[in-house]
Order: C-alpha cells, then structure tokens, then sequence
C-alpha cells in the first residue's frame, strides 16, 4: 500500500497550498493590515546521511517568520530544493553564460553551480592557512599588553593561557 500513502501526503500538500494561496491572495489585492510584530527565527538543521559509503551530516539553513499575536507562520524557506537536478542545472547555466557574471545578475542566482563551490573551497583554505600562520607569531607564554604596562596588577610569572581554547573545570569544580 505505499501508493496510499503517497496519495495522502500528495493531497494534503495540495490542500496545504490552496490554504497558503487564499491567504496570500488576500494580501495582494489590498487587505488592511493592522500593525504587525513579527519574529524571525534562522535555524541549522543536521540532516542524517543519506548513502551509506557517505555518512557525512548535512546542514540546512532554514528561516521562518511568525506573527507574535496570532502565531501564523508567514513563510518557512529551506535552502534545498529537491525537483532541481544538479547536472541540468550546471549544464543551463554554461549555455546561458551564467558562470562569469556576478552572482545577483545570474539566471541561478540563488543556487551554488560547481565553480562557486570551488572558489568557496579554496576561500576557505587560505582563511584556515592565514589563521594557522597568525597564530604561529603568537607566544602563548607572553604576558598580556595591558599587564605588561600595568606591572603592579599581575603577580610574577602569571602567563595567558594558550590562544583559542577553553579549560575544562577541574573534578572539584561543582562540589
């Protein structure tokens, strides 16, 4: 019976958008609106892995806007959409002369096409190899600036902690 079930979920989609669309159509042929208090909320999601040989976690950015009053969601947008195909896309977007042009002028523009993810690839290369360098200048047993102009406020031999990381309480920290 899974044809069933795919029946149901395909109806209540459809009711879903009916619902969406009388309520937009509203909006658009002029309907009052009273004063609004919206929340926007931005959300990471982890998706589970999707093939067993990759079991690397996907994350998804998802934003919503609700109205405070009544609580109705105006809108839920995932960055993932699922009836494009990769491949026709990439292919579309050479044909149109998409690649070179700047992002905001493109047909895709809201979609990452092959060389982007590249270019943000080796971006975040050269970011994570400069952090990496700016940190190999820094001696984590120097003394802060502001100790060393100020010498009556730290106790000799007093060093900062290493840079970029956190100490774990100590087992008697919560008795």
């Amino acid at each position: 019976m899974p044809g069933d079930y795919s029946l149901v979920a395909s109806g209540i989609y459809r009711q879903c958008q009916a619902f969406s669309a009388d309520r937009e159509r509203n909006l658009l042929e002029g309907m009052p609106l009273p004063k609004l208090y919206l929340a926007t909320d931005r959300q990471t999601l982890a998706v589970n892995w999707s093939q067993r040989k990759d079991r690397r976690n996907i994350m998804l950015q998802a934003i919503a806007t609700a109205d405070l009053k009544t609580g109705y969601v105006f809108g839920m947008d995932l960055n993932f959409d699922p009836s494009l195909n990769l491949e026709e896309v990439e292919a579309e977007a050479v044909a149109l002369g998409d690649p070179p042009k700047t992002q905001a002028y493109r047909r895709f523009a809201r979609l990452w096409l092959q060389g982007d993810y590249a270019n943000a690839v080796a971006e975040s290369a050269e970011r994570k190899a400069a952090k990496k360098s700016s940190r190999a200048t820094y001696k984590p047993d120097q003394l802060c600036t502001f100790h060393r102009q100020m010498p009556g406020l730290s106790p000799a031999g007093q060093r900062l902690k290493s840079l970029g990381r956190q100490s774990l309480p100590g087992p008697n920290a919560y008795r």
